[in-house]
């Protein structure tokens, strides 16, 4: 049910580990940039899963009867 604002928020976590690492301080772990592609990942399987989860439950239409 929460997954859009799930991927937008893990979008969120991994664009401020990039930018602080570049901009801020470079942060002297590797497992920073790896918790900045998890959170990338997880953030783009989330926004697909909200996705087809809200595409899934919209009814087909219906053609239109002759007049």
């Amino acid at each position: 049910p929460a997954w859009l604002p799930l991927g937008a928020l893990s979008y969120v976590v991994s664009d401020s580990l990039i930018a602080v690492d570049r901009f801020v301080v470079a942060l002297p772990s590797p497992a920073a940039s790896a918790v900045s592609w998890w959170t990338y990942y997880l953030g783009q399987a989330a926004i697909a899963a909200g996705w087809l989860l809200a595409v899934a439950r919209v009814p087909p239409r219906r053609p239109a009867s002759p007049p």
